[in-house]
């Protein structure tokens, strides 16, 4: 049928095949709820009631979802677009400028789009090769597809005025570690030609045998470890740990020959391991060796000879080395028997600041046939904890124990520091401690007597020593020429003067067996001053005119003779107490001169008298030899 619907005339037609209907207006059939609705009722309804709910059902769909409204007579567009599967930012993309801009762009082979600012583009090239990196999945495959770039094509340029240009390669060069070789043997060695620096990072270099430093070759660490810290198991600096060879080293200093330069500074060296080290370290043969802010000891109770040994290797001598803050630790399972020991032609050494403590004495100066001379400390100290593994002497009389509040008393001594042989010796500022010594002490042949801890000078090879502050330590001289101590206590000790008498035997004399003797030693060489002393050239005894405390020192020199276990010996007679030298039972030698040197400090009063006597026990009677270097007497006054 035909419905007039707002002026316009619709075709409206109910198609119904008696289980449904269908709307169809203008010849489509409608799609709007509406109707559908139309379509039901007209479906339910009569043949005859058909045109009368088609002209409803157009008068309620004028104008809906036509064709020719193209949906915009749809009340909510955003709910069709959503039922039409065409929600923005949902289904589709709404209009942005950049993609218009890219849109806009000709597509090319080995181009990519790029931004040149807000809302415009531009295309840029990408060739084959960036397109590997940029394929890559790590570092390394970036790397292995980039290829290794030679540092020598790389240029370095320092700032400034007067900068040269050089490879990258020539600057890292300039630095060598010691993880830049295999082993600290290989960064050593390859320094050796030109000379250098080996840095060591923080951690520990463990390895056995022995690491040689050679010429112009220095080692530099990060600090030091603190062994104590190190022994609980909290490891932090530089530490080289060595398992020495028996009689061997941990560091060693190749012998150059007159060559220097080496150093080593920053760090701890420790030997470890069941063989015995002769030394943590040694300085042999080399001039113008520097240590600095070096620790060094033994861990796990592993044994060392000495911790730092300085001495010749062959015709190469040790000279005018430089030791500042150096540290050898004798506790915390640190056994180093002797701390710093210097010997033979060992000379110009120079140690500031550092602390020196052994097991069984922190320093020993000596030698075969040569001796050290200049050598100085400035505020070191020298120090340990007493042990019965220590060196202790039986000194009858007391006689050479100098000290505050030491008497002459048959006593013993236990020997901090020892020195048999040194010309120019110098302590300033040092500090000597034997901590827990006790008061007295028991040998187990002279009975319970008191102990003293001190620094040892013994004999006429060492001459020239100067202690300006001796704390907390006695002094032992057993016959040094020219000593110089001042006593916590401001009491000086002093043989440096000239001395009041000295005699050198100019004319052999007999000795008869099983009688003791005083010494004639009179001649050209006799020298005094009368208005302390006077001298009876034919009996051998002197007189003392002024009140003092004298030191007597004397030597007596047999010629040679074959007489097994003879008891021979050389005493100082004097009023104020006797001194008998402490070689007694001897074994003689045909042609082989026996000189037994005897040395006492004792205080006399006015009119009192010394001799030098002997006495031999060899069956006949024996030579005492003539000559300064055999038989002399010589009293200084120190006090």
């Amino acid at each position: 049928m035909m419905v007039q619907i707002g002026g316009n005339t619709v075709s409206v037609q109910v198609m119904s095949s008696g289980i449904g209907a269908a709307l169809v207006i203008n010849g489509e059939a409608a799609e709007s709820a509406a109707a559908a609705a139309a379509s039901a009722s007209a479906a339910s309804s009569s043949e005859g009631s058909a045109a009368a709910s088609a002209a409803a059902a157009a008068a309620t769909l004028a104008g809906a979802a036509l064709k020719a409204n193209n949906l915009s007579d749809l009340a909510n567009a955003a709910t069709a677009r959503t039922n039409l599967g065409l929600a923005i930012g949902t289904n589709v993309q709404a209009y942005d400028a950049d993609l218009a801009a890219i849109a806009a762009l000709t597509s090319a082979a080995d181009r990519v789009p790029y931004s040149t600012g807000a809302g415009t583009w531009s295309l840029a090239t990408l060739t084959s090769f960036a397109r590997t990196l940029l394929a890559t999945a790590s570092n390394s495959a970036f790397l292995a597809a980039l290829g290794q770039i030679a540092s020598t094509a790389l240029d370095f340029l320092q700032t400034g005025t007067g900068a040269a240009t050089r490879t990258v390669q020539a600057k890292l060069r300039e630095v060598k570690d010691r993880d830049d070789f295999t082993s600290l043997q290989a960064a050593i060695d390859a320094q050796a030609a030109e000379g250098g620096i080996v840095n060591n990072p923080v951690g520990t270099n463990t390895g056995s045998g022995v690491i040689t430093l050679k010429r112009s070759v220095s080692i530099a660490g990060k600090g030091v470890a603190h062994h104590a810290f190190y022994a609980a198991g909290t490891e932090r600096g530089t530490v080289i740990k060595r398992a020495s060879t028996a009689a061997g080293y941990s560091v060693d200093f190749e012998a150059n020959s007159g060559y220097g330069g080496n150093a080593i500074r920053d760090l701890s060296i420790y030997h470890y391991g069941a063989n015995t080290a002769r030394a943590v370290l040694r300085v042999a043969g080399i001039q113008h060796a520097r240590l600095r802010n070096v620790e060094i000891a033994t861990l796990s109770n592993a044994v060392a000879d000495y911790g730092l040994l300085l001495e010749p290797n062959g015709a190469a001598l040790t000279l005018y080395g430089g030791f500042d803050g150096v540290r050898v630790v004798a506790e915390n399972g640190s056994k180093v028997s002797t701390a710093l020991g210097i010997f033979e032609d060992t000379n110009g050494l120079a140690f500031n600041g550092g602390s020196f403590s052994g097991h069984v004495r922190a320093l020993e100066m000596g030698g075969t046939t040569l001796k050290p001379i200049n050598v100085s400390f400035c505020g070191t100290a020298f120090e340990g904890l007493y042990s019965t593994d220590m060196e202790h002497v039986y000194v009858p009389g007391g006689v050479g124990v100098v000290g505050p509040g030491v008497l002459p008393a048959n006593c013993y001594i236990v020997k901090l520091a020892k020195i048999t042989k040194a010309q120019g010796v110098n302590f300033s500022g040092c500090y000597f401690e034997l901590g827990a010594t006790p008061s007295t002490y028991d040998d187990g042949v002279n009975g319970v007597l008191p102990l003293y801890a001190v620094v040892s000078l013994e004999g006429s090879n060492v001459s020239n020593v100067t202690i300006d502050s001796l704390e907390t330590c006695n002094l032992y001289d057993g016959g040094a020429i020219g000593t110089y101590v001042r006593f916590r206590t401001g009491q000086i000790y002093d043989t440096t003067q000239k001395p009041v008498f000295s005699a050198r035997k100019t004319a052999s004399q007999s000795i008869p067996n099983g009688v003791e003797t005083p010494v004639l030693v009179a001649g050209s060489q006799l020298v005094y001053r009368p208005g302390l002393i006077s001298y009876d050239d034919t009996t051998g005894i002197g007189t003392v005119h002024v009140k003092g405390v004298y030191q007597i020192t004397g030597q007596a020199t047999f010629d040679g003779f074959n007489a097994l276990a003879s008891f021979v010996y050389v005493k100082i007679a004097s009023s104020g107490g006797n001194a008998i030298g402490p070689n007694a039972l001897v074994d003689g030698s045909a042609g082989v001169p026996m000189s037994l040197p005897v040395s006492q400090v004792v205080s006399l009063s006015a009119g009192h008298t010394f001799s030098l006597n002997v006495f031999q026990a060899t069956g006949v009677s024996r030579t005492i030899l003539a000559g300064a270097e055999y038989t002399r007497l010589s009293i200084h006054r120190i006090g």
